[in-house]
Order: C-alpha cells, then structure tokens, then sequence
C-alpha cells in the first residue's frame, strides 16, 4: 500500500503533458518508485490533472511546468483540501456507474480481484480517520481484535467512505497501467521495490494478525532491526513486526505471493529490500531502547523464496544484499536466481580490488549509480575531495584536467563524469582485469531477464 508524495503528482502530470519524455522518463520513475514505495505508510493519494488545450502544451517547456504546477495549486493548497476534492471525484464516480455499464463493471471486477486486500484496507483507513488517527492498537477491543459483529457494524455507518476509498484504488490503478503501458511502448520498464517488513500501523498487521508475533493486546513480541556495526555501535532498531513464519507456512506463504502478486501488476521488476532477512533476522526485545540486546533468528528463506519466484517468475526479482552479507545469504541468493547489487558511488573507496570498481564487477547483478540512501551522481562527485576526484577522473581515461572534446553538445563535466560511470561497463580500454567469462554469464542472465519481461 502506497502512499504518493506531491514529488509524484509533479511527476505523473509531466508523465501525461510532457515531450520531452523519454529522456527524464527512466531517472524519473526510479526517484518515483523509491519516493512512493520506500515512506511503509498505506494511503494512496493521486489527481486527476485536465489536459490542457493544445495552445497551452505548445507554449515553451519552462511555461508549461508554470502551467502545470498553477493547476495543481489550484486544486490542493491546504491538506484538507485534498480530501475534499476525492470525495467530490468519488461522488461524481457513483452517478456516474450508475448510467454506465462499462465503467461500472470494471470498478466491480476490479474490487472483486482485490478484495483480499481491497477491503481491509479501506475498513483500516476509515477506523482510523474516526478515530482520530490512533494507532489500530488503541482502538476499542472488538474493533482492534475484528470481531466480525463490530467490523459488520462500523462498516454498515462507513459506506459513502469505504466506497470512496475503493474508488481512489481503482482509479489510481487504471491511471498506473496507463502509464505503464506508454513508458512500455517506448522501452522503459518500471522496477519497483518491496520493503521485506511492513509498518505495525497498517492494514497488512491489522488484517492478519495471526501472521505476526504479536501480544493478545496486538503489540509486538519482538521488533526489527540490525546490529551494531562500523556505523553504528547501537545498531538499528526498525520497530516492524516479525513474521511468524510458522503460521506463514501453513497455507504456503499465501500472503507472501499475494504481495508479490501486487507489486508485479505495477512492475515488470521487483528489488526486495533487506533480502538477508529471508536467511536470517535480528530479533530486537519491544522495550528495548537500542538493538544492542537482540539476536539472530533464522527464517524459511528456501520456502519463502520458492513461492516467490515460482509466483513471480523467473528474472524478476533482484536482491538488495547490500552491507555485510554472509556466504549463507549470497549462497540463498544464487539458489533462487536474485541478481544482487553493485552502487558505483561506493567503487572509489580504497584500492583497484575494491569489489565496486566497474573491473571487478561480477555477473549476475544490477548495477546502480547509487541508492534512496546515496547522494545523486553530481551531488556526490562535486562532494567528493580533490584526491578522489582525480582517482575517478583516472580510472574513467580523463586524467588531469578534462579535455572539452570529450563533452558532447549541452553536456557538463559532470553530465561526462555521470555518462562515463554508466558506459564503464561497455568498454575494456581501462579494464583489464575484466573477466571475459563472466561477460558470457552476464548474457545468459540477460536473455532469461528479458524473457520475463512483459
């Protein structure tokens, strides 16, 4: 469940009204992606944005992002104005399936596909609103424990509610496809992510609490997190739920190929986050103010894996094994077919074995300019000190001073540096250590990703 940010409205509004598409299109919808998957929250906001007329999208590109961002002005200016004009779309929605068939027998096979989490979802957000805003586990017992009496109830005094929430799913659906399809048509596919936790606070606790290892008052046991590390000598405490991978087992980890079932409708492919945690998890006690005092617990990750891929398919899913990883992690990995990850702006710490170095790069990962977690490419660069500066200008064939006939018409040093870091890989004038097996290898994964691409 996603929540988008006015970063992404921005964003979908240039998707529709700009020409100049394909080229932002790919960094664009990765910022997107991490904007809108990576916050855990599970209200999904959009607008409908008129076209203008043809006079407005020929006017100059500077004048028509004004254009744009006056229309979203004028439809959203506080927070609740926002809520004011999707009640005012849902309500206008209902008249209208009401005099068309079509329309409306979408609406309800798409309600009807998504129940398993549709329904939840929108009992989950309209209890909270009339509650305030209290986390689900403050709410009246009967409501918090879902007795099917109570949630009959609340659900019969909600219904103009759960009816506009189930319109604001089914209309940001039909607008994504949209988008998919047209970044498709023109070759750019979308790689979303999946955090390996979810949120306490959310629909996905609430609607199956006997996935989680949770208290009778549905607080949990234990909580997320990672040791202390390099970074830092407290670790990490998350807060997230555990699974309780036994009750998952029971019916063959549906509700893990549920939700990789719903990731896949809006992505041709899928990173999950945390993947070492389907080997192992760091078990922090609830009280605990740090996760000094946790441990490792092991976790199913064949079993889960086996559903997943099976589900998902085959070369679409890529695994973030970032940090440290133990062999027993790299070795679930490569069983199941995740491409890992390499980020360039790591490469230039250290010595010419430093694994992130173009040269060293092994087959079967994905390779990033840097993650949510890194500085942009130019930022990072301009950051960077004179010495390193120069190691990277070195190692991409620029030494010294950069000549100006390598800059292509409109490009930056930094547009060059940026460029250079992403085609390191095409050329082996600077990398002779490059393994030429492994460009057999990176082929062969190549061909079987592609193959399950829509």
């Amino acid at each position: 469940f996603m929540y988008l940010s006015d970063p992404f409205l921005l964003l979908l509004d240039h998707f529709l009204f700009s020409a100049d598409l394909v080229s932002h299109s790919l960094e664009m919808l990765m910022f997107a992606c991490c904007v809108s998957l990576l916050t855990g929250t599970v209200r999904v906001f959009f607008l409908m944005i008129r076209r203008p007329p043809r006079s407005t999208r020929d006017r100059s590109s500077a004048a028509s992002d004004v254009y744009k961002r006056q229309q979203l002005d004028s439809l959203v200016r506080e927070p609740g104005d926002r809520d004011a004009v999707l009640a005012s779309a849902a309500a206008r929605f209902a008249t209208r399936t009401a005099t068309d068939p079509v329309l409306a027998g979408r609406y309800h096979e798409y309600c009807a596909a998504h129940a398993h989490w549709l329904e939840p979802y929108a009992r989950f957000v309209a209890l909270r609103e009339a509650h305030g805003g209290h986390p689900w586990h403050q709410w009246p017992r009967a409501l918090r424990d879902r007795s099917p009496d109570a949630l009959r109830g609340a659900s019969a005094a909600m219904q103009t509610r759960l009816a506009a929430l189930r319109f604001e799913q089914f209309v940001f659906a039909e607008q994504w496809q949209a988008l998919r399809e047209y970044a498709r048509a023109r070759g750019v596919y979308l790689f979303g992510d999946v955090p390996i936790f979810v949120a306490h606070d959310s629909a996905d606790v609430w609607g199956s609490r006997n996935l989680f290892r949770l208290a009778a008052d549905g607080m949990p046991t234990v909580v997320t997190g990672v040791p202390p590390d390099y970074f830092s000598a407290q670790g990490q405490r998350w807060g997230n739920p555990h699974y309780d991978w036994a009750a998952m087992a029971g019916d063959g980890f549906d509700w893990w190929r549920r939700r990789i079932a719903s990731a896949r409708e809006r992505f041709d492919l899928v990173r999950i986050d945390h993947f070492r945690g389907f080997e192992a998890c760091w078990e922090v006690p609830r009280d605990a103010p740090d996760a000094v005092t946790g441990a490792w617990a092991r976790a199913p990750g064949e079993a889960v894996l086996g559903a997943l891929v099976e589900h998902s398919g085959a070369g679409t899913l890529v695994a973030e094994n970032l940090g440290i990883i133990t062999p027993e992690v790299e070795k679930l990995r490569h069983a199941y077919g995740l491409p890992g990850m390499l980020i360039l702006q790591f490469a230039f710490d250290g010595d010419c074995a430093n694994p992130y170095l173009p040269h060293n790069h092994e087959a079967f990962n994905v390779v990033y300019t840097g993650t949510h977690d890194n500085d942009t490419t130019r930022g990072w660069f301009k950051s960077l000190d004179a010495d390193t500066r120069d190691r990277v200008l070195d190692y991409l064939g620029l030494p010294g001073a950069v000549s100006y006939t390598h800059l292509r018409a409109h490009e930056t040093v930094l547009d060059l540096v940026c460029r250079l870091l992403l085609e390191k890989k095409k050329t082996t004038t600077h990398n002779e250590q490059y393994n030429s097996k492994n460009k057999t290898k990176e082929q062969d994964i190549k061909d079987n990703t592609a193959s399950n691409i829509p």
